[in-house]
């Protein structure tokens, strides 16, 4: 469905019984049954017309995007149940900063880190470079 899919289906992520993927300027989401089948799908976060994201992380249901047009990172909180994840917040970047891929620290395999723990690196997809992403603690 090119509405609900997008014209090219991009980042890709799993978290407990639930397979999220990146569609044009949504995520959507499908559920994994019990015999590993693809169950009910769903949009799960719908972005603004004419957007377009490019990767993803998700992480206890909230999720960082990297959004290419317009250049942004975009936080997610978890959705709730038959909803859609509502923006916790935006970070416009500049077009020598187009984000590229999401990864969270925890995601990194086990051994010594980088970066602190539950931040996210982000990589640019035109303008090069590393950035690395923090929530602040309450």
């Amino acid at each position: 469905d090119i509405v609900t899919d997008g014209l090219s289906p991009n980042g890709i992520q799993i978290e407990g019984q639930v397979l999220y993927y990146a569609a044009g300027p949504n995520i959507n989401r499908v559920d994994i049954s019990s015999d590993g089948r693809a169950g009910a799908s769903s949009v799960h976060y719908a972005g603004p017309a004419l957007s377009y994201i490019d990767d993803f992380a998700v992480l206890e249901g909230r999720m960082l995007l990297a959004r290419t047009i317009p250049p942004a990172l975009v936080a997610l909180d978890a959705a709730a149940p038959f909803g859609t994840a509502p923006e916790l917040g935006t970070q416009d970047m500049g077009l020598d900063a187009i984000p590229s891929s999401v990864t969270y620290q925890s995601d990194v395999p086990a051994g010594r880190s980088l970066f602190p723990a539950g931040s996210a690196i982000v990589t640019s997809e035109f303008g090069g470079g590393l950035y690395l992403v923090s929530a602040n603690a309450p």
